[in-house]
């Protein structure tokens, strides 16, 4: 467990503790809605990753104080002595009428710069805790004590790598240090400094002051070689995020958890003190826009307006963050409760930073719009609604592979949502929610399941992308589809890795990572990034015996995006122009048909992909793929058409290309197998299928399929599973024309599947017979 997941968790331990409210009406009131933009002039930093605010020509951003060379054991006296311009400037900011601050106003006026200082230390040493601090106590989550004695010995450990921070020759710690494997994540991290909470806690359990002599010296060192910025900076120390986690994380707590400690010295608090105001007005300048980096930079801004009232200016950037923060709530969300970035675990963190925003203000007598409670549970609804049946929720674009089930738990003392509870429960408690699969037509994203296993080892359950790119952490995977059944995992999006520029980044980055389609071995460049409406109702269906959706990509093959840390464009070769229409159909508790249909300029390579889970052991017989698992669930992939496809199964390759991988947390992959079917097209459009048929044992079952009679733009084939009833489908891909089907029948719609004794379904249509007569009509 890295230290921003330990962090996350004990955050959760502190929010639920607050069960005063049954809801989060009791939190909001009629809070003053702000409708005005930031009044301040834009600046567009490498794209539109982050946009910043540039400095207004009246900001004062630090206080002066830029001595990089004070030693450790400087004392009070000497600073105030060698630095009295910062101390009278940092004074400046203070409302010294503010109730209990008289001693530090008398000795101000008598220009007594030390008294001035020690009499505030002693200020905050005395300050009664506001409701946030003392709810926010954390409990002392395993590997809190492993983490501080690490520290003790500078010694560190983000997302899984392990480094001792390294000393330069003044005998400061290097904090550019990006870590054992030159990663630039890993100094960032380092700069959050969530190990000072490790290192409070810790002290709180026991009173061992190594633990506060540690975090005296670690913040001494840290704010004497690091001066605040006077404008943007995207560095390892600066970023906005690392500020604002730095503070509203990290330090706002730990600086009153160590109140009490002698060896946290007055002359370190004043240089909290002094940084916290650098901070908030860095923040207040440069937080960003329309990002969920915005989010944590803005909540924590108002973290410490809200835990430091003394400053002047506490006041106004109380009122930027809740400006910011109602805008990004605003924007973030859409109207079904995705969270524009699209991604699961980015969507998760900004759930969870919005639910600590309302119950901070709450915390605070603060009230909020009502609208910030509803959003919220759109927010949590979508993380319950596409959470697996294991409780894992989607690995997509740049995710880990996060439990939604515990995230939910932790939240529905709020709430109270019985559906959820029926969810997360599997089943056993809450009550079934209303509709069993659900699309998402904001997002894209379409959930088809048979039910929330409620019968452990029968559970299907896929995910299908027809949505818009995203605003970011994208991939390049339109019309991605991925499979769990029968107890795990068995088709697979394949995860982040890291954020480094390279060809492994690039391999998750890209569509060569998802179970796509490339066109001469091109795969999807980068896309719309938000919609505007929801996608159309008729290309989706949600019936009782089956779940329908189709989706369309058509901006064109050559591996184009904002790839990896740089964000930068990929030089692009050539742009193939090309479409890829896919519809998915999932005959409830049985299987899945996937219909591709490619048209292109003229005759391409096509290349299927079909990315495994890497506990799969991947065989191939002919054109069908499939897992073989003793005592698992496993899956077989059974093509359909004329196409001559050749199969290569790899696993783990690095040369000549990337191919073959997964990653479930950020550093870590493993190797997992890859069906890639690649043929030649013979015209400028392709139309085939596949058979996606998951068992509960290692037993599968002998498909044969045969296509029939078709018009074009149309497809129709039969399934005929172990010589049992067979199955026609029909399907347009195109404008929805006439159909002509066995038994002298004509579909007029999009997709129609018939079974001999069985009624007939269809999807947005009817099926007539020969007298024109209609004997079945689909929503």
């Amino acid at each position: 467990m890295d230290q921003e997941d330990r962090n996350f968790k004990k955050e959760i331990f502190s929010i639920i503790r607050i069960k005063r409210y049954t809801s989060f009406n009791h939190l909001l009131g009629s809070f003053g809605v702000y409708c005005s933009s930031v009044p301040l002039q834009f600046l567009l930093i490498g794209w539109v990753f982050f946009v910043f605010t540039s400095t207004p020509a009246n900001a004062q951003i630090t206080t002066g104080f830029k001595n990089k060379e004070l030693p450790l054991n400087t004392s009070l006296a000497e600073f105030c002595k060698n630095e009295p311009e910062a101390v009278s400037q940092f004074f400046d900011q203070v409302n010294l009428d503010y109730p209990g601050l008289e001693i530090t106003k008398q000795a101000v006026s008598e220009n007594n710069l030390v008294q001035a200082c020690s009499s505030l230390a002693s200020y905050y040493t005395l300050r009664k805790k506001n409701n946030w601090l003392i709810h926010s106590k954390d409990s002392l989550i395993p590997g809190t004590y492993l983490v501080a004695a690490d520290a003790l010995d500078d010694v560190y450990t983000f997302q899984d790598v392990k480094g001792k921070l390294p000393k330069l020759s003044n005998g400061k710690r290097n904090w550019y240090y990006n870590g054992p494997k030159q990663d630039v994540e890993w100094a960032y991290f380092l700069n959050r400094h969530f190990f000072l909470n490790d290192l409070s806690n810790a002290y709180q359990k026991n009173n061992d002051v190594k633990y506060a002599t540690c975090y005296n010296n670690l913040l001494m060192d840290w704010i004497t070689s690091n001066p605040a910025k006077l404008a943007y900076t995207h560095n390892q120390t600066w970023r906005p995020l690392e500020a604002g986690i730095r503070v509203g994380r990290s330090w706002v707590k730990s600086f009153f958890d160590f109140q009490h400690a002698k060896e946290f010295t007055d002359l370190t608090r004043v240089l909290m003190l002094i940084s916290f105001f650098e901070h908030a007005n860095y923040l207040q300048n440069f937080h960003g826009k329309h990002h969920n980096h915005a989010v944590s930079e803005l909540i924590s801004l108002s973290k410490i307006a809200l835990n430091f009232p003394e400053f002047k200016k506490a006041g106004s950037w109380y009122d930027e963050a809740v400006k910011g923060i109602q805008e990004e709530f605003v924007y973030s969300a859409y109207p079904d409760g995705a969270i524009k970035e699209l991604t699961s675990h980015y969507h998760s963190v900004v759930t969870r930073e919005f639910t600590e925003f309302i119950y901070l203000n709450n915390e605070f007598g603060k009230t909020l719009p009502l609208f910030f409670s509803k959003t919220l549970e759109n927010m949590y609804n979508y993380l319950a609604a596409t959470a697996r049946p294991d409780g894992m929720g989607l690995l997509n674009n740049d995710s880990d592979l996060d439990n939604n089930f515990d995230f939910i738990k932790s939240f529905n003392t709020v709430f109270k949502r019985p559906d959820w509870d029926y969810i997360i429960s599997n089943g056993k408690s809450g009550k079934v929610p209303g509709q069993i699969s659900q699309m998402f037509p904001w997002a894209g994203h379409f959930i088809m399941r048979n039910g929330y296993g409620e019968k452990p080892g029968k559970d299907h359950f896929a995910y299908f992308d027809i949505g818009p790119w995203g605003t970011t952490h994208q991939h390049n995977d339109k019309l991605h589809f991925s499979l769990f059944a029968n107890g795990r995992e068995l088709l697979c999006d394949n995860g982040r890795m890291y954020y480094k520029s390279d060809s492994i980044r690039s391999y998750f980055n890209l569509s060569v990572g998802h179970n796509v389609i490339a066109l001469d071995d091109k795969g999807q460049n980068e896309s719309k990034e938000t919609n505007t409406q929801p996608v159309d109702p008729s290309v989706f269906s949600i019936q009782q015996n089956v779940d329908f959706a189709m989706g369309t990509y058509q901006d064109g093959f050559g591996d184009s995006s904002r790839n990896s840390r740089s964000w930068s464009m990929n030089k692009k070769a050539e742009n193939i122009q090309g479409k890829h229409t896919r519809a998915v159909i999932y005959l409830k508790d049985k299987y899945w048909i996937i219909i591709d249909r490619v048209e292109t300029d003229r005759p391409r390579k096509l290349k299927a992909l079909w990315h495994f889970n890497p506990d799969c052991n991947v065989k191939k017989s002919n054109n069908t793929v499939f897992s073989d698992d003793a005592h698992k669930s496993n899956v077989l992939i059974h093509p359909v058409g004329k196409l001559p496809w050749a199969i290569q199964l790899i696993k783990g390759q690095d040369s000549p290309y990337v191919q073959g991988w997964y990653s479930e947390i950020y550093n870590k992959r493993q190797p997992a197998y890859c069906a890639e079917y690649s043929t030649m097209q013979t015209k400028n459009t392709a139309t085939f299928a596949w058979i996606m048929y998951p068992s509960a044992n290692q037993k599968l079952p002998v498909i044969s399929t045969r296509l029939l009679d078709n018009s074009a733009g149309a497809f129709r084939f039969e399934i005929n599973i172990d010589e049992g009833l067979t199955t026609e489908v029909a399907i347009n891909m195109e404008q929805m024309d006439p159909i002509k089907l066995s038994g002298n029948r004509t579909l007029t719609g999009r997709c129609s599947i018939l079974q001999k004794g069985k009624a007939p379904i269809v999807i947005h249509g009817k099926i007539t017979d020969n007298k024109g007569q209609v004997i079945a009509i689909g929503k």
